[in-house]
């Protein structure tokens, strides 16, 4: 998506805004949205597959065949194939990264990348998970970057207690595609833009509105 890249004055794919830092992309999220973005996270791509691992792997249905580089030294090809899979943490990030092959390309990527987070939470938040907790903890200590204090977190916990993926909603920016000097963009609409601020701020205001309720 083009838009504004908060203080380099430019407008460029808003993915770009994390070569200039943590700070650079949350602002220029919370500009692009219109709301406050408070915390954040960054995971590495080897606590990612590792988290998958300790997991034991996840389920995902794969749209059609297609091979994926693998991102380690061996540097193989990965193979999948069309229906449900079983993914280990190499495969399971090479599945959410591969983009040339799919015929829609970043629209394609995103759909994959919603379904392997999705999966990896319902795998945390299972039963089974009960036994893995130190391993999991291990993990996102080592290679999970954020501000979230641990106090926050508890507070969160109890807030999210009962939550599956079945739960999430998302919203889709309308627009079209652009090719500028070369390089292509993804141009939202306006109209597009503004109807997703609006229906975020909503969201907001109405989680705000129930913790001062409890509050009381």
């Amino acid at each position: 998506t083009r838009t504004e890249i908060i203080g380099k004055g430019k407008q460029d794919k808003i993915n770009h805004s994390y070569n200039y830092g943590k700070e650079a992309t949350i602002e220029t999220v919370e500009n692009f949205l219109d709301i406050p973005i408070d915390y954040y996270a960054t995971v590495n791509f080897d606590a990612f597959k590792n988290i998958v691992d300790v997991l034991d792997g996840i389920t995902v249905n794969v749209p059609f065949d297609f091979y994926q580089n693998s991102d380690d030294r061996v540097a193989e090809k990965l193979y999948f194939y069309e229906g449900e899979m079983e993914l280990d943490g190499r495969y399971a990030l090479a599945y959410a990264r591969m983009r040339k092959q799919d015929p829609t390309g970043d629209f394609g990527r995103n759909e994959r990348q919603k379904e392997v987070v999705k999966a990896v939470i319902d795998k945390a938040l299972s039963p089974s998970t009960i036994f893995k907790i130190d391993d999991l903890t291990k993990e996102i200590g080592n290679n999970v970057e954020t501000n979230i204090r641990p106090a926050e977190a508890i507070k969160m916990s109890k807030v999210f207690a009962g939550f599956d993926s079945s739960k999430i909603s998302t919203v889709k920016l309308e627009g079209e595609d652009s090719t500028i000097n070369n390089i292509y963009y993804f141009l939202p609409s306006e109209e597009s833009v503004a109807s997703i601020q609006e229906d975020l701020k909503y969201h907001l205001d109405t989680h705000i509105q129930d913790q001062a309720f409890k509050n009381e």
